[in-house]
């Protein structure tokens, strides 16, 4: 199996040239043997590998020669190898600059919940360009492409693959990608998502987003119920209270508490579109 260089480096396979240096150029400082504080066999290793991946992409003869061996625009889990290590690599200089600009930690976390590829490319730039004045943009441009990569840029399509990765259903997301490949941008959206959220049971899951924002609408009492049900939770209605179970959490609230519940529930929800949120939720109600 080839070696992937770019997971390696912790970049996009598309990184610009200065992107792919400064991500080497991290990641030898901290393995360096005078400052690697760990195993000096695995830094090494480690070492080894990161040079070999330098050597590659950093020469444009060879890294065109070495993409051709790869597949082109299929989506796949871009988890970095060695997460933590990467990002440990840039945290003391963006744990600084994130001192002068808070917002980025939310920006990079929200880069993050897509791809960690995605996340420690916009760091790495960020860091080497100093462009700090367009982060936002940058984040939203950064984004933007690397969604159209994978899945056009059909706008019902790109909404749809952005649920898929958020919610964490990544068969689901590769799956769209395959289709997007095989039939081209002239897919009929609607039949394409209609499709996918059927063969992947995923009708709870769009119903629940269609509910989070209906609880924050503040509609009604029975929306909030069906909001918590599509993310799992049995809820029975009694006299002037509610009983929420969810897993081995059993809860009894009052209106108020449930409603308070529901609206945190549904704010952290449309914004990671994790269900996993309502155990943390439910757990911290006393």
């Amino acid at each position: 199996m080839t070696k992937d260089y770019y997971r390696t480096l912790g970049v996009l396979d598309d990184a610009e040239d200065i992107v792919i240096r400064a991500a080497y150029k991290a990641l030898a400082q901290r393995y360096h043997p005078d400052k690697w504080a760990g195993d000096k066999g695995e830094a090494t290793r480690r070492m080894a590998d990161i040079n070999e991946a330098f050597e590659i992409l950093s020469d444009p003869v060879k890294r065109k020669t070495y993409d051709s061996t790869r597949v082109k625009n299929q989506f796949e889990e871009e988890d970095l190898e060695n997460e933590e290590e990467l990002l440990s690599s840039v945290e003391r200089d963006w744990s600084k600059v994130c001192e002068y600009f808070p917002d980025l930690r939310d920006i990079g976390l929200g880069l993050a919940r897509i791809s960690k590829s995605l996340e420690y490319t916009y760091k790495i730039t960020l860091l080497e360009r100093k462009n700090f004045d367009e982060r936002k943009k940058y984040a939203e441009a950064l984004e933007k492409y690397y969604l159209e990569k994978y899945f056009g840029t059909n706008e019902e399509i790109i909404k749809f693959s952005k649920k898929l990765i958020l919610g964490k259903h990544k068969d689901a997301a590769k799956e769209l990608n395959e289709v997007v490949r095989l039939l081209g941008q002239g897919i009929e959206p609607k039949t394409v998502i209609e499709k996918i959220i059927q063969k992947f049971n995923l009708k709870n899951f769009m119903s629940a987003i269609v509910y989070a924002q209906y609880v924050l609408d503040g509609r009604n009492d029975l929306e909030n119920v069906n909001f918590l049900e599509f993310l799992g939770c049995r809820v029975d209605v009694k006299f002037m209270s509610f009983q929420v179970c969810y897993g081995d959490i059993n809860k009894s609230l009052s209106i108020g508490e449930f409603n308070k519940l529901s609206h945190a529930v549904a704010e952290d929800f449309l914004k990671t579109l994790s269900v996993g949120i309502i155990h943390n939720h439910l757990t911290k109600v006393k």
